[in-house]
């Protein structure tokens, strides 16, 4: 975890393990890459449009040239996007991303550990109005 003060960046491996992604059943299968990303189409972003928002990730690569980073951010983004990911835990649009491309995997005690120190940040931004819930699904 790197906390920022104003957001926090977390390994890919806590996303998955936290958040649960999926791909819908209303995704086509031509429209998945990978696991569970799926790709930026009119069609699929559509699609999304039914889904409660608070479970849709946006996939965005660094805009540092020199970097191969790609992030897990809340909700729906045009810039930088490659594509979007649906998860069974809703965000309530927390100050958070999760990086894809760091250096390597982390073992179950580290996921563990994140997963820990993720919900401590959660319930600290909560309180400090860093990560706000929305009732609202759309």
């Amino acid at each position: 975890m790197k906390d920022f003060g104003t957001f926090a960046v977390f390994h890919e491996d806590v996303f998955i393990e936290h958040y649960r992604p999926y791909v819908p059943r209303v995704i086509r299968p031509s429209d998945v890459y990978g696991d569970f990303e799926l790709q930026p189409s009119r069609w699929v972003y559509n699609a999304l449009r039914t889904i409660d928002r608070r479970c849709v990730w946006t996939i965005i690569e660094s805009d540092r040239h020199d970097s191969r980073d790609v992030f897990y951010s809340p909700g729906f983004h045009m810039v930088n996007r490659v594509g979007y990911a649906v998860t069974h835990e809703p965000h309530n649009d927390a100050s958070i991303v999760f990086c894809a491309y760091w250096r390597r995997s982390l073992c179950a005690r580290g996921v563990s550990r994140e997963i820990y120190r993720l919900r401590a940040y959660l319930r600290r931004a909560s309180r400090n109005g860093l990560a706000p819930t929305s009732a609202v699904s759309n």
